[in-house]
């Protein structure tokens, strides 16, 4: 497989905004979106229907393993970084 027909298929496989727009319902995807630009948290209704959306997409494609892996915030936003030695 050459360069270009990898970068061809870069981020395929990837759950983004667009995919869960055509999964979900018109509704939960517009209260998504006002949540992100607005920062505001989520109902659960509307997190129960994107982790549904989720889940059936990945296992429409062959998923066998689920990770969440979180990343530490950056200083100083994390007071709990504050105190350990890196």
């Amino acid at each position: 497989m050459t360069v270009l027909e990898k970068k061809a298929h870069f981020g395929e496989l990837v759950f983004n905004s667009d995919k869960l727009k055509t999964t979900v319902d018109p509704d939960i995807y517009r209260q998504y979106k006002l949540a992100v630009a607005e920062g505001q948290p989520l109902s659960k209704q509307v997190t129960n229907a994107i982790a549904n959306a989720l889940k059936h997409w990945a296992l429409g494609h062959g998923v066998t393993h689920y990770c969440h892996w979180f990343q530490p915030l950056p200083l100083p936003s994390s007071p709990a970084l504050l105190f350990s030695q890196y």
